[in-house]
């Protein structure tokens, strides 16, 4: 059986969490948790709660490690670099393809020497930067 590993992006504070937030009123902390169609709630205690709406952001992990040993999360920006080029791109799961892509089609598993240099929420700069040749 596959875990699947994940992490929660706040996008009200723009920053990763480990907490969770059931509602404006309590404000109390509580752990993330997956249900099995993919919703995002919160365990406090043996109870589960929805957690507040348009507030958080799950990204799954690829499996895969970058060339500093980094997981590569969903949402994370990349630069590919070889003898020719170094560019930027969005690391995004295509349902289509049924894989981890960055770029148009560009399966995660067919690039090398990939680096981890930032992230869709913090870093939206880095697609702007365009290639280096």
């Amino acid at each position: 059986m596959m875990i699947n590993k994940y992490r929660i992006f706040n996008k009200v504070k723009n920053k990763y969490v480990e907490d969770v937030v059931v509602d404006d009123f309590h404000k109390t902390l509580c752990q993330p948790a997956i249900t099995p169609d993919g919703k995002l709630v919160a365990l406090y205690y043996d109870e589960i709660y929805d957690v507040l709406p348009n507030t958080y952001l799950v990204e799954y992990s690829t499996g895969l490690l970058d060339t500093n040993k980094i997981e590569i999360f969903d949402g994370d920006i990349i630069k590919k670099e070889n003898i020719y080029y170094k560019y930027y791109e969005k690391v995004y799961y295509d349902r289509e393809l049924a894989c981890w892509c960055a770029g148009k089609n560009d399966t995660l598993s067919n690039i090398t020497n990939l680096e981890v240099v930032g992230n869709i929420h913090q870093n939206p700069e880095l697609l702007n930067e365009g290639a280096e040749y």
